[in-house]
């Protein structure tokens, strides 16, 4: 019979240096495996075997590598719990001698009669376990290869758990990050509602007596036609801070309002939206697609706060196009939502500036008269609804936001 034993000692001094390479370079579980796997089989040549980790959230061993290929989608395989249970608690290697008379190896490794499984744990905490088959095996000395390859798994193990930690800790950081970002984006509406609520008393009243005088002055027909028109710019200018100041106040009464509960026909609504926008698009030469599904059910809301959203979009999206493009509108059901698509091929929002665009403020329209509230109102409606609003968009290559609104069940 052929032995299945290597000279462990001529392979101390590149085995150490591939081992800490391994710990070096790999990034990941799968990338450790596969560097570590051929040092494995330095100790006990094995080509079948089968790599199982356990995953808490299905509280069950799951296959993560097997050869041969063809049965890794044998998920239903599994050894009986009385070897796995006596594995773990003893904590050292099981050999499993006549493997092939046994009745489930027909259907895994056929030519196999010796399987030997070794548990892979941390703190005696099962992290999976790992199968060699091999077709015949050396009893003689066999102790020192199944201890060495025993140690072997469990600093495999131990790479297992610290993957999973490092795993657990980007995720933790991720979710933390989203929770800040939350609370942020909360200070701001809670500084924004305090900071309107003295602003509107203390500078509409003064805007309209200037708005009022500038008015009557224009009126003055003697007054030189270059004075007019500069009369005229700051008579635009005090109506936009006019408009700024009441969507500050809408946008903070808005936080704590509730949506009014009627059914809406977002078809409608897009209709409605666009035959009140359709001229200032056909001057700016924006040809508009229209896909409405008519099949599409109706959700629960507040039309004219939709009505809203849907014209705010549309505005962004003539403001990306000031050489003309075109604009795809489209609705849809997917999932028990409505879908709402508006596509444009304007200038595109860079990248840098994709994740801020539904902050209150942020604006990249100063010298068109953006005030920074049109899409984080639009974002506040949406949520109220609840639904969600998202955006993709590359500069220079167009914006698509998309919209999903639950059915009215």
């Amino acid at each position: 019979m052929k032995s299945n034993r290597r000279n462990t000692g001529d392979l101390k001094p590149k085995f150490l240096q591939h081992l800490h390479e391994i710990f070096v370079d790999s990034t990941d579980i799968l990338s450790f495996w596969q560097g570590f796997k051929p040092r494995l089989q330095q100790l006990i040549p094995f080509e079948n075997y089968a790599l199982f980790l356990w995953e808490a959230e299905s509280q069950s061993f799951v296959c993560f590598d097997i050869n041969p290929r063809e049965l890794e989608n044998m998920v239903n395989y599994q050894l009986e719990e009385g070897i796995v249970d006596w594995l773990f608690s003893k904590s050292r290697p099981c050999h499993l001698r006549d493997f092939r008379k046994m009745n489930y190896s027909e259907a895994v490794w056929p030519e196999v009669d010796h399987l030997i499984l070794f548990p892979l744990t941390v703190t005696r905490q099962p992290v999976g376990f790992l199968e060699i088959a091999v077709p015949s095996w050396d009893e003689h000395g066999s102790k020192i290869e199944l201890a060495l390859t025993q140690l072997l798994c469990d600093l495999f193990a131990s790479s297992v758990a610290r993957f999973r930690l490092s795993e657990d800790l980007e995720h933790t950081n991720k979710t933390l990050g989203n929770i800040k970002s939350q609370l942020l984006h909360a200070g701001k509406l809670i500084a924004l509602g305090e900071l309107t609520s003295g602003i509107a008393h203390e500078v509409n009243n003064p805007l309209t007596t200037i708005l009022g005088r500038i008015q009557i002055l224009m009126m003055n027909k003697t007054l030189p036609q270059a004075l007019i028109e500069k009369l005229k710019i700051v008579e635009n200018e005090t109506k936009r801070v006019a408009q700024i100041i009441r969507q500050l106040l809408n946008f903070s009464r808005r936080n704590s309002e509730q949506v009014d509960t009627e059914v809406v026909d977002i078809n409608a609504t897009i209709l409605n939206s666009l035959q009140l926008t359709r001229h200032a698009l056909e001057v700016e030469g924006i040809d508009v697609e229209i896909k409405l599904n008519e099949n599409l059910r109706q959700v629960l809301g507040d039309s004219n706060q939709l009505q809203q959203v849907f014209i705010n979009l549309i505005t962004n999206a003539k403001q990306a196009m000031s050489r003309g493009g075109k604009l795809k509108i489209s609705s849809e059901m997917q999932n028990g939502f409505v879908k709402i698509v508006f596509s444009d091929t304007g200038c595109g929002i860079p990248i840098e500036f994709r994740n801020k665009i539904f902050e209150p403020f942020f604006t990249t329209k100063l010298d068109n008269g953006g005030t920074g509230l049109g899409l984080a109102i639009s974002k506040e409606i949406i949520e109220k609804h609840r639904g969600k609003i998202q955006v993709r968009s590359a500069k220079n290559r167009g914006t698509t936001f998309i919209i999903k609104l639950p059915v009215n069940r």
